[in-house]
């Protein structure tokens, strides 16, 4: 889930299209909802949550210290 984090953000287009021929929409959206926090900038992270049916998206992940 990890590493589809990662393409979804850092990925180009290409790279995202090949990703989703190898994933199910609902592997997609499982790692979009087990996001890592750190992983996705603000952009992306409304962008994906769109793409997966979530118009509300919560807030992004954020790493907890202490």
């Amino acid at each position: 889930m990890h590493f589809i984090a990662h393409v979804l953000t850092y990925g180009t287009h290409e790279d995202v299209q090949t990703l989703r021929q190898q994933v199910s929409a609902a592997e997609l959206a499982e790692a979009i909802r087990n996001a890592p926090p750190g992983v996705f900038d603000a952009h992306s992270w409304t962008y994906w949550n769109l793409e997966i049916g979530r118009y509300s998206a919560s807030a992004l992940p954020e790493r907890k210290f202490g």
